[in-house]
């Protein structure tokens, strides 16, 4: 098999990347180069060679999987990062725990797909994602080349927005350190990452000039951005009582972010709605974590006259590329519909009405009119008078606002006080 690894370089269709072509135990062995000028490329032939050799004495010695996710692990933590490393091994783990100790030369296709459809019914579709790709590194590292199965739908995480009442438990119970950066979100709607900065990212969140004193504007980058394409800007007029608490505490924050590196954000918002009594997970199987800030955000909003009671307004605010995903983060008030059903049950010519039951002993006091119009939902706005009594613990007074641009509720959701 030592004879036949030379190696030669060739282009994949519709790539300008070099890849090396080689062979592993008998089979078609590709890895790229990720060099577009050829005599680079032809630089790395020789290191990718040695990599097929030694993927060759690997798979003779029949390497199992558990011994493929060390090596793989292993690999990603001298390559990329021990973030990552960890990351692969959690998606390889329960991959290991499905499969078993298996030979990797008994891990096919049909194996993979059968993982996926299995996956798919526990946990979201783009975690699956991220696992398999996981599985199928680790199976080109080792010389196999399996097909990436079809994209199927997964189960989606619901979430829901926070009432006005289990905001003002959550910020009763809050900590100090952690007031600041909790306060911000449901009042800009910006996501965890836009805010605080994290290994798993690379967006860079909020920095400290960003955040405009004197006006009381924060600007927010979107953190889903597109490769080659510019994030979508927000500029939200926060409240000055939450404003001073976020200068408060940038002060004391080393570099140019805003907030400092965290990695114990989801761990600390669980142990705060714990100890004010809020429900992970409610009847219906929505969950309340950090993100359900931006969800409450947008139930704010779509029930305020800041934007017109448009919805595309919303989403263009939101930074959502389509509607359908808007509509998922505002849970509006259910409308009170009451319906005069008195021509329903108007008599016949025999003396009873559409239920049969004679005019004498229906209902007293119904009388036929027109039906009342549903009554309009009831807004959720006094959710940021709640979070500014429990920051301050005084009103504004009506002619002070910051609402100076169109993103914050203006109507139904009143400054919180300075």
């Amino acid at each position: 098999m030592a004879g036949k690894l030379k190696g030669f370089l060739r282009k994949r269709k519709n790539s300008t990347v070099w890849y090396c072509q080689t062979w592993v135990n008998g089979k078609a062995w590709a890895r790229s180069t990720g060099e577009t000028d050829r005599r680079r490329a032809e630089a790395r032939v020789a290191q990718l060679r040695d990599l097929a050799q030694r993927l060759n004495a690997r798979q003779g010695a029949s390497l199992r999987l558990s011994q493929a996710i060390v090596f793989e692990v292993a690999r990603i933590e001298s390559d990329v990062s021990r973030q990552q490393a960890d990351r692969n091994s959690f998606c390889l783990t329960n991959f290991l725990k499905w499969a078993g100790d298996v030979q990797l030369v008994d891990i096919d296709d049909a194996m993979v797909e059968n993982y996926q459809q299995y996956r798919l019914k526990q946990v979201a579709h783009q975690t699956v994602q991220k696992e398999i790709c996981a599985i199928l590194k680790m199976m080109q590292e080792n010389g196999i080349q399996l097909g990436r199965p079809s994209r199927k739908p997964g189960k989606r995480t619901e979430q829901r927005n926070l009432t006005a009442d289990e905001l003002k438990r959550f910020f009763e119970h809050c900590p100090e350190t952690w007031r600041p950066l909790f306060l911000l979100m449901p009042v800009t709607g910006a996501r965890p990452a836009e805010l605080v900065p994290s290994k798993r990212s690379a967006h860079k969140p909020l920095l400290k000039d960003e955040i405009d004193a004197e006006t009381g504007i924060v600007t927010i980058r979107s953190a889903k951005v597109l490769p080659g394409k510019k994030p979508r800007v927000l500029r939200v007029a926060v409240p000055k009582a939450v404003l001073d608490l976020v200068l408060k505490a940038t002060k004391s924050t080393k570099g140019d972010f805003a907030f400092s590196l965290t990695q114990n954000l989801c761990r600390s918002f669980d142990r705060i709605i714990k100890a004010a009594g809020i429900r992970k997970s409610d009847a219906a199987g929505r969950k309340v974590t950090a993100h359900s800030f931006r969800h409450t955000y947008a139930t704010i909003m779509a029930e305020s006259a800041a934007v017109n009671y448009n919805p595309f307004i919303l989403k263009e605010i939101l930074g959502h590329s389509q509607i359908t995903t808007t509509d998922r983060y505002c849970h509006p008030t259910a409308p009170e519909v009451r319906l005069d059903l008195s021509a329903l049950m108007s008599c016949s010519e025999d003396g009873k009405n559409l239920a049969g039951v004679s005019e004498k002993n229906t209902l007293a006091g119904v009388k036929a009119g027109p039906v009342p119009a549903a009554s309009a939902p009831q807004s959720e706005g006094s959710i940021l008078r709640v979070v500014g009594e429990l920051v301050e613990g005084r009103r504004r007074s009506t002619g002070d606002s910051d609402a100076t641009y169109d993103a914050t509720p203006t109507k139904n959701a009143p400054d919180m006080g300075a």
